[in-house]
């Protein structure tokens, strides 16, 4: 029997449109394409899912410091504000607190920033039927690596067999599986998934 639903945030509950962000800085084509890559295909990106940096002040001098050509533009991207460009997924939301409504504890385990993930988790509602959380950065570890789900398990005392894990991302779920937890490819296909989950409650 599945007790605990595991979610992940970005992609599945919430997702951010950088693309139009970067759109939003005015800069032709070739400029667009050269800047996301300076923004989103950089290790600091990845480095702020692992909690590196104390701050996203931090975060913005360190891509400064890698890119001082493009200091300006780094500046109006993460100008204030700029957050507001992560927005909803509300089909993962409903399905969420469906779930917690029908009695299952539900469980967070996403690679996220702490400043990202604060601000999805204060803006939100679904985020008030959480029963726990582990994110990336809080703890230095992201998923794939086999740590981090054992840690969500051990933290919270769950038991494996009872837990089944979402996330739109198929190496994420492979490693679940090798864990030892259950897990489905979300793909915002929320019927399919709850006859999944189901179908466990038979058992």
């Amino acid at each position: 029997m599945i007790k605990n639903i595991i979610f992940d945030c970005g992609g599945v509950l919430t997702n951010c449109i950088p693309d139009e962000y970067v759109k939003a800085l005015g800069l032709s084509k070739d400029e667009e394409k050269r800047f996301f890559d300076v923004i989103y295909h950089s290790s600091i990106w990845e480095k702020s899912d692992y909690g590196i940096y104390k701050s996203q002040d931090e975060m913005i001098e360190a891509f400064v410091e890698e890119n001082k050509q493009d200091e300006q533009l780094i500046r109006r991207f993460f100008s204030p504000g700029w957050m507001m460009f992560y927005y909803p997924y509300q089909i993962g939301q409903n399905f969420l607190i469906k779930l917690k409504k029908e009695g299952y504890k539900i469980y967070i385990l996403s690679n996220y920033a702490k400043e990202g993930f604060a601000y999805c988790e204060n803006t939100y509602e679904c985020f008030k039927y959480v029963d726990g959380k582990v994110v990336s950065a809080d703890v230095g570890m992201i998923k794939p690596d086999p740590q981090i789900y054992d840690y969500l398990i051990n933290k919270y005392n769950l038991n494996k067999d009872e837990c089944i894990f979402l996330d739109d991302r198929e190496k994420n779920c492979d490693a679940a599986i090798k864990c030892g937890i259950k897990s489905v490819v979300y793909k915002h296909n929320v019927d399919e998934i709850y006859k999944i989950i189901k179908s466990y409650d038979k058992d």
